[in-house]
């Protein structure tokens, strides 16, 4: 399948790889490259994800592996349901929507039943063709970071633990802010990564017999080390004010599907919330729970929150970016 190239998966509807691709920039100034660290996560090997033979291997592992579309097959709506209910708070019904790493297209579907106008778009074609769902949506396949569709396309862009699978952050934001329209709304719903909630609460469970987390803490002592370097990590990304998007290299094995063993990117809406600030993009909200613990950490701690719920808006025109730089219009070209 070409890079640049798209189908609607079910169809004989192609279209060609003309499309270029021009990424969102306000004309300002020069902005920063981030800082991209080589860790190893726990036991596992240090590599970058963004290593071009690592994010090959990914890529063909989404594209193959059938226990992992099974997997993706027992996700129902009723686990959707949080996603759903923080997209219907942000987005207005009848809006059109891009739902990006929608995997079997299940969650494209139910935005598309709860009013949207929803296109849903995925690495794998055989998540796509398989999942059951064709028909029902426009679906593509895709590369998130050369998307096919001409700037200013969509209302609203949502991605449902999708951001943890990226190996290239800042040039997959970078491209769904080129295509999100001005005052679009862009809603990322994933697990945090750098929380040391969730090795706490592995911590707990391991303590009286229950399992911890495949590959990050599968034991007591392996759970501790993952909180200590959580709270390290945390600190520092809060006191920095730039991001610094960390990596690892993925489980790829076979022996654990889902769990975030395949993750590639130690997602935290600091890193994210920093980037798309640096891009003059507004934050409108970093962490959202429905139940009463989840809803009083969001609201007490939202950059250690166990789950991500960023929400940001795109500017409306590029006057409001100049002027709340501090540049006005008539000096740019």
């Amino acid at each position: 399948m070409p890079r640049y190239g798209y189908k609607h998966v079910g169809s004989e509807i192609r279209r060609s790889a003309g499309l270029y691709r021009r990424r969102y920039r306000a004309r300002i100034r020069p902005i920063p490259s981030c800082r991209r660290k080589q860790i190893p996560v726990l036991q596992t090997d240090g590599q970058s994800a963004t290593d071009p033979q690592d994010r090959q291997a990914l890529r063909h592992y989404f594209e193959t592996s059938h226990p992992y579309l099974r997997d993706l097959q027992t996700h129902d709506e009723t686990y959707h349901r949080q996603f759903l209910t923080l997209v219907r708070q942000w987005i207005p019904s009848g809006a059109c929507v891009l739902d990006i790493g929608c995997g079997t297209g299940l969650s494209t579907v139910l935005l598309s039943r709860t009013g949207y106008h929803a296109v849903g778009a995925d690495l794998s074609p055989l998540f796509l063709q398989e999942g059951g769902q064709c028909g029902q949506v426009a679906l593509v396949a895709t590369d998130a970071e050369s998307l096919p569709f001409p700037s200013g396309t969509f209302e609203a862009i949502v991605g449902f633990e999708f951001i943890e699978h990226v190996g290239d952050v800042p040039a997959v934001l970078t491209e769904l802010i080129r295509i999100l329209k001005p005052g679009g709304i862009l809603l990322l719903h994933s697990p945090n990564l750098c929380s040391p909630f969730f090795p706490l609460r592995d911590f707990i469970s391991l303590l009286f017999g229950g399992k911890g987390r495949p590959v990050f803490a599968e034991t007591k002592e392996q759970a501790l080390r993952w909180l200590a370097v959580n709270l390290r990590r945390t600190v520092q990304k809060i006191r920095s004010p730039f991001p610094d998007f960390l990596y690892r290299k993925p489980d790829l094995s076979g022996r654990y599907v889902g769990g975030d063993a395949d993750s590639v990117y130690l997602a935290c809406q600091i890193d994210l919330a920093h980037y798309l600030r640096r891009q003059h993009i507004e934050i409108l909200q970093k962490a959202w729970g429905e139940r009463i613990l989840s809803r009083c950490l969001a609201g007490l701690l939202p950059n250690c929150a166990p789950y991500i719920a960023l929400v940001a808006r795109k500017p409306r025109d590029v006057n409001a970016v100049l002027c709340s730089s501090g540049i006005p219009p008539t000096s740019i070209q």
